[in-house]
Formats: structure tokens, C-alpha cells, sequence
């Protein structure tokens, strides 16, 4: 969820087979001005809340990271925090993997919990590629009608994915605007 789907009736959602919602802290260190709504919203109808940011490689990595920690209202419980990554930002690998990994451990340490990596399996591939990062869980994006995601990294280290969005345009009751859907591993 973002400022992208407006306002949301957070009553008519818990009503539906949704148990979890993911709800964008900021894009790079733009926050999102519908979070704390949205965040409050979904946890007083009992839905599980997690919060993720859209990174900008071509941004501060570590000022990112300290405008999650600050603004995410993490609690003990919620679901693990997430880093979006998709776009290079117009940088280099190298740049991008060092803001990946300054985010992360930043993230990490602040919160006390492993974040997961957002991504989906042509861009990790063709600009991010890297094993280490495999000890972080996964949420893939993979629009597909197969019965599982394609999930780079070998099967991601042999981990498998967490997290496995498969349809961005899914109309949920509640939600006036399409939204991701999503499926947590069993």
C-alpha cells in the first residue's frame, strides 16, 4: 500500500481473505505521506503490518536508512521490514550493492530484526547478482501463471522465496485503486 491507492477502508479490507498488508514508508528519503494512516488503519482491524521503502541507489543509503528506522514505528511482531529494490538509479553496480548493503545492516542493527529484499528476478540478475545478499529473505515480484515464482540467486541461496507477489493489479474490496497481491511461503 502507498499514497498510490488513496484512501483506504481499512474496515471493508480486514473483511476479506487479507490477513497481511506491506505499507511504503517513503521512496528513497521522500516519505510517504499516507503511512502512519495506513499503518494505524490496518492494524486496528487486526491485520498484520509490515513496512517497506522504495530505494533510490542515487540517494543517501544510510539517510534512507535512518528515515525507515525513525518513521517505520517497528514493534516487536510486525512483519520484517523490507527494502525495495528495483531501479539502479541511473549508478553502478558497485554503488547500488553498497547502498543495498548499507540499508540493510543500518536497518538491521536499528531495529533489531532482518529486513527482507523486494525485487524481482530480472533486475537482481542483470544488476545486482549477489550471493551474500541471499541470507536476507526474499519477497519476489513475478507476474506468472505457473504454480511457483522464478527466484534468481539459486533458488536464492537454496532458501526459496517469503514472500511472492503475483498479480499488480488486484482490486480488493475497500481499496478504490489496483494494488499488488501478495502470497506469504507456507
Amino acid at each position: 500500500m502507498s499514497s498510490f491507492q488513496g484512501t483506504i477502508d481499512w474496515s471493508r479490507v480486514a473483511r476479506t481473505c487479507i490477513g497481511f498488508a506491506y505499507i511504503r514508508v517513503a521512496v528513497g528519503t521522500t516519505p510517504d505521506p499516507t503511512y502512519g494512516t495506513n499503518a494505524a488503519g490496518a492494524r486496528s482491524e487486526g491485520l498484520a503490518v509490515g513496512a517497506y521503502q522504495y530505494f533510490h541507489p542515487d540517494e543517501d543509503a544510510s539517510a534512507q536508512a535512518r528515515l525507515f528506522i525513525s518513521s517505520s514505528g517497528y514493534r516487536p511482531g510486525d512483519l520484517a521490514p523490507v527494502l525495495d529494490v528495483e531501479m539502479s538509479g541511473g549508478v553502478s553496480r558497485a554503488v547500488v550493492l553498497a547502498g543495498i548493503r548499507t540499508w540493510l545492516t543500518s536497518v538491521e542493527a536499528g531495529l533489531g530484526v532482518r529486513p527482507m529484499i523486494y525485487t524481482n528476478p530480472s533486475f537482481w540478475t542483470t544488476r545486482v547478482h549477489s550471493p551474500a545478499l541471499t541470507r536476507y529473505p526474499l519477497w519476489i515480484a513475478n507476474y506468472t501463471t505457473a504454480a511457483k515464482p522464478d527466484v534468481p540467486q539459486d533458488d536464492w541461496g537454496g532458501h526459496g522465496w517469503t514472500v511472492w507477489q503475483y498479480d499488480p493489479h488486484g482490486r480488493i474490496a475497500g481499496i478504490g485503486r489496483s494494488v499488488d497481491l501478495d502470497r506469504a511461503a507456507a
